[in-house]
């Protein structure tokens, strides 16, 4: 019943947590952008990008304030706050079970059926800031394409991308996160000029 209500816009570029997505729907996805970039640029640099224990740190408030602006009943919107809200722990090992405790560090129970909706919309305004650059998602993991020539670079996209983090308690692994520079083996362009062709 969530799933329906986010904007098609809004998860046109996650691969990850629902039926018409697969990492193999990623990776056409990612080769056909890379492609048709390389049409005009010589080059494409892709940044690889990981979010750190994403399920385990999803902050409750930042994810209810975005349930809060789909159009769902709201019987199904108090549903959710209860099922996010007041979550308690225990742990048992060898019959001896520990205090419940509550949990307050946030975090989705994994497994759970609403739990990858609920990630697909914690990133669903997550964009880059040029139209021209291209971001894919597939659950926790980010490719960002940035244009050889491009009206904004790949620092300005990441910086973006490390905001929207802060913004939204999350915590982007940087030592997982890499740079790829993806180019044709051997561009050569056939250049007919007064009769005469040029290779350049």
């Amino acid at each position: 019943m969530v799933f329906p209500t986010i904007p098609t816009n809004a998860i046109r570029d996650q691969f990850a947590f629902h039926t018409t997505g697969s990492t193999t729907c990623a990776l056409v996805n990612l080769h056909h952008h890379v492609g048709y970039m390389l049409e005009t640029n010589n080059y494409v640099r892709c940044l690889t990008i990981d979010f750190s224990k994403a399920f385990d740190v999803m902050n409750h408030s930042v994810l209810l304030s975005k349930v809060s602006a789909l159009e769902l009943p709201d019987s199904v919107h108090n549903w959710i706050d209860s099922f996010v809200i007041g979550r308690r722990k225990i742990c048992a090992i060898n019959g001896m079970c520990s205090p419940v405790l509550p949990i307050s560090r946030g975090g989705i129970i994994q497994g759970s059926g609403v739990g990858p909706t609920f990630y697909i919309i914690l990133k669903s305004d997550l964009n880059p800031l040029s139209a021209n650059n291209v971001l894919s998602k597939y659950a926790d993991d980010l490719n960002l394409l940035v244009l050889q020539h491009c009206d904004v670079s790949l620092a300005t996209e990441f910086d973006h991308i490390r905001k929207w983090a802060d913004d939204n308690k999350m915590t982007i692994n940087t030592t997982k996160t890499k740079e790829i520079v993806l180019r044709l083996q051997r561009r050569e362009l056939m250049l007919l000029t007064n009769g005469v062709f040029d290779v350049s």
